[in-house]
């Protein structure tokens, strides 16, 4: 029971340590960094700050590690290295979410404004706010309640709580997957192995997949380590150890299920593997019961929207279902069809095709099973591995006769996630096996080696973080990371006027449109008779508002007015009044249905009289 306490309490203090750096230098960086995210000289500027900062606090934890490598004969080393390997782990979140946080500063929205992905999680969690239910044949439905959720607690709409909640998934990442893998790894291994693995799925504009993988793996390997030493657990430990397994097995699918799909085939296998047949058939059945009965339950409504809804035809050939489904060494992203690369790819290989970097991975592959092929890890991963190929190259094969592509592409993700641990483990049972005595000093397992790791790591991680968090910088580079950041820059607020987005090159006429009602559109003075006066404002794409909103200025205000748009065809008339007197508030108009106009027209009759000219002046005129 001391030891179960002691482990908790450690436990404890990792997250808060993990978290608690993730959330606390992302803060820091986006609201203590000030810089034009759309200046590369300011871009670059800012990931010195970043990389400023993180240096500074590495260099003091990797200090307090070898002073408590001195005092007091090391008692203290132990604990402090725990501290410092969960506070990198949480630094290396925090890194990436502070510094997405600076390259959309100034925009409320996350990246891609509200257009593709990002724009349907916003429209469902509309949806869900409203009192509706989830469309769950097409996607998990815990990520959509999430967001509605956050956008309830802060009062404000799904499009922008979608920001922080986006940022909040990217930045968990590295620590997720630290404090998942210590479940398995002590710490210096965690950091070393499962951070370093999760480098290549830090994505901001859909982080929660990924998120779900980095930690899905790990857990598989401590729950079917469960099941293989189920014989020596008691009743109430395999019972509530089920359950805690399903239950969270169950929430990482409720917010995104795919890998659950991919691996099902290798888990099946390793749990035939690690199943105790011969010593302790009973508890392995108590054990996997308990965890089969949470997992339905926390489950079973979604899989029955599922299985209840038409089968989903995913026909979408992109770059990616292009390219020879043997490639895995490189996941450029979860969006299909954004990041269309130019040029050649994948980019050639030294050997037969096939880059150093592959060849690493196949080295770490056969290491790792070669030094541990009786250790639950490798008996989870060689499977797991296996089958998802399998899977890939069966949807794949099938691609001329059906022109289904049903995501096979999606699971480059999860291959190169496993590749990328196995080489870790292969490292790790290299460096772990038990040596012959020498007269030579060991060096591994000392405390100079820890402090050696952390350093290495610390490097590792500034180098990665930094160069992803580059990416998503905005730039103008068609189908580019950076664009979805420039998209969420360029798309107008829910609270700003379409009307600000109008062509006009006339001064006068952009003092009516330009978001400030105490600047005053007034017509040309001088003609001391009534006339008509007009004026357009035109848009290079359909501007689409269901309110129009006229702001009278203080004077100036015409008898009739008449407001018209036009979809290039037809004219409509939004707003008509006649014989009006002086207006002092502003006229709102809700049209049904929405308005689709590529101009926009305002006439005026009547004009009033002001200091002897007859003019027409408006503060604003705005669309929503």
């Amino acid at each position: 029971m001391a030891v179960t306490l002691r482990r908790t309490g450690w436990a404890a203090v990792e997250t808060t340590v993990a978290l608690g750096a993730m959330v606390a230098f992302w803060l820091a960086a986006s609201s203590g960094i000030s810089i034009d995210p759309l200046d590369r000289i300011d871009q670059v500027s800012a990931l010195a700050e970043l990389g400023f900062r993180f240096v500074i606090i590495a260099m003091l934890l990797i200090s307090a590690l070898a002073l408590a490598a001195r005092i007091a004969g090391g008692q203290y080393f132990e604990a402090t290295h725990r501290v410092a390997c969960a506070a990198l782990a949480g630094l290396a979140g925090g890194f990436v979410a502070g510094g997405v946080a600076l390259a959309l500063r100034g925009t409320p929205y996350a990246l891609g404004g509200r257009s593709g992905d990002a724009g349907a999680l916003i429209e469902w969690a509309g949806v869900v706010r409203r009192g509706g239910s989830v469309p769950s044949e097409f996607y998990p439905p815990l990520q959509i309640h999430a967001l509605a959720w956050l956008a309830d607690l802060r009062g404000v709409h799904a499009a922008y709580a979608l920001k922080p909640f986006h940022l909040a998934g990217v930045g968990l990442v590295a620590p997720a997957a630290y404090l998942a893998w210590r479940l398995v790894l002590r710490p210096g291994w965690a950091l070393g192995i499962g951070v370093v693995a999760c480098l290549p799925f830090q994505e901001a504009y859909r982080p929660y997949p990924l998120l779900v993988l980095v930690v899905l793996l790990p857990v598989l390997v401590k729950s079917l380590d469960v099941v293989r030493t189920a014989p020596d657990r008691t009743v109430r430990d395999l019972i509530f150890g089920g359950l805690a397994i399903g239950a969270g097995c169950g929430v990482l699918c409720l917010l995104y299920s795919g890998w659950f799909l991919w691996s099902a085939p290798g888990v099946a296998v390793a749990l035939a593997l690690v199943f105790p047949w011969r010593s302790g058939r009973l508890a392995g059945v108590i054990v996997c019961g308990a965890a089969g009965l949470a997992f339905a339950v926390v489950t079973a409504r979604y899989f029955l929207g599922v299985a209840h809804a038409p089968a989903i035809a995913d026909e979408f050939i992109y770059l990616d279902v292009r390219v020879q489904p043997a490639y895995i060494a490189m996941w450029r992203g979860g969006s299909p069809g954004i990041f269309d690369a130019p040029g050649m790819w994948p980019p050639p290989g030294e050997l037969g095709g096939v880059g150093v970097f592959s060849l690493l991975l196949v080295a770490g592959f056969g290491s790792a099973i070669a030094f541990g092929i009786r250790r639950t890890e490798m008996l989870v991963l060689g499977p797991v591995i296996a089958g998802t190929w399998l899977l890939r190259f069966e949807r794949a094969r099938h691609l001329a006769a059906t022109h289904l592509v049903q995501l096979y592409p999606r699971t480059t993700a999860e291959l190169l996630y496993g590749l990328l641990l196995a080489s870790g483990f292969a490292v790790h049972y290299l460096i772990s096996r038990p040596r012959a005595q020498t007269s030579a000093p060991r060096v591994v397992g000392t405390p100079a080696a820890a402090i050696g790791a952390l350093a290495a790591l610390a490097l590792l991680l500034l180098f990665a973080e930094s160069a992803t968090v580059d990416r998503y910088m905005p730039n103008s580079i068609p189908n580019d990371f950076g664009a979805l950041a420039a998209t969420a820059h360029g798309t107008p607020r829910l609270d700003q006027s379409k009307a600000m987005s109008a062509d006009v090159s006339d001064p006068a006429v952009r003092a009516l449109v330009d978001g400030k009602r105490d600047t005053v559109y007034s017509s040309a003075p001088g003609t001391r008779v009534d006339h008509e006066e007009r004026l357009e404002l035109a848009f290079a794409e359909p501007c689409t508002f269901r309110v129009l909103r006229i702001v009278p200025a203080a004077d100036g205000w015409p008898a009739d007015l008449v407001v018209e748009a036009s979809d290039g065809d037809t004219w409509r008339v939004v707003f008509e009044g006649h014989a009006m007197a002086a207006q002092h508030t502003p006229i709102t108009v809700v049209t049904s249905p929405v308005v689709d106009a590529m101009t926009v027209r305002v006439r005026a009759h009547h004009l009033a009289d002001v200091q002897g000219d007859r003019v027409l002046r408006l503060a604003e005129l705005e669309l929503y």
